[in-house]
């Protein structure tokens, strides 16, 4: 079976640190990783992983 889209390539360490503040900040208002995951066109696990990555 197909991919859906190619593999991400990995962000780098500042971009990454500022996404995953602005989605850390998202979660804590609202714990739903479905909209920031399509708005951000990622996956609901990275998502939940960036704003995890982000209260660090």
């Amino acid at each position: 079976m197909p991919r859906k889209s190619p593999a991400r390539e990995p962000m780098p360490g500042p971009e990454r640190d500022r996404i995953a503040a602005e989605l850390e900040s998202r979660y804590e208002a609202d714990p739903s990783t479905r909209e920031p995951a399509r708005e951000t066109d990622r996956s609901h696990t990275g998502v939940h992983r960036l704003s995890a990555d982000g209260e660090q």
